[in-house]
């Protein structure tokens, strides 16, 4: 079973609704057991386990990330965060490699916050460059095995990071 390109764009649309709806738990069941979820934070591709990155995930560390978005002492979302995620320029890499394909897209990752500290400013705007591995599942579905969010902004000033892109 391959998957197409509007198969494609199907997924990551529906990845971007669980994640702009807080279905947080329903958007980890997407992922592999071995997967790996990693925001740089440079535009080296630096090795993530020598140089410090926003996020480097495993299944267990997204998992205490998720608890601790869901608990009553993540102050940072008080005010929970709102997210919209536009999705554009899906390139699928040719041919599948061990039932897995590469996957890139642009996206833009619109955050509100409306709290006062950010009343002047309650919109934060994050383009990314993303890149998925898509692996087939046991019953036949697709699963995220990587996914890569890398910020246009990386390298400058970003107040607050405590939500999931």
């Amino acid at each position: 079973m391959t998957m197409d390109r509007q198969a494609v764009e199907a997924f990551l649309i529906d990845e971007a609704h669980l994640i702009d709806h807080k279905r947080w738990r329903d958007w980890q069941k997407l992922f592999s057991a071995d997967a790996i979820y990693w925001i740089p934070s440079n535009r080296l591709d630096a090795d993530p386990t020598q140089h410090v990155s926003f996020v480097y995930d495993d299944m267990e560390l997204l998992n205490e990330r998720l608890k601790r978005l869901e608990s009553e002492f993540c102050f940072a979302q008080a005010m929970p965060s709102s997210t919209l995620h536009q999705i554009s320029n899906i390139a699928i890499a040719p041919g599948e490699q061990d039932g897995e394909i590469a996957v890139r897209s642009n996206q833009v990752i619109y955050e509100y916050k409306g709290n006062s500290q950010r009343r002047l400013e309650p919109v934060n705007v994050f383009p990314a460059f993303c890149e998925h591995v898509l692996r087939r599942g046991g019953n036949g579905s697709w699963q995220i095995r990587y996914k890569k969010v890398g910020l246009l902004n990386c390298d400058a000033e970003i107040t607050n990071l405590t939500f999931l892109l």
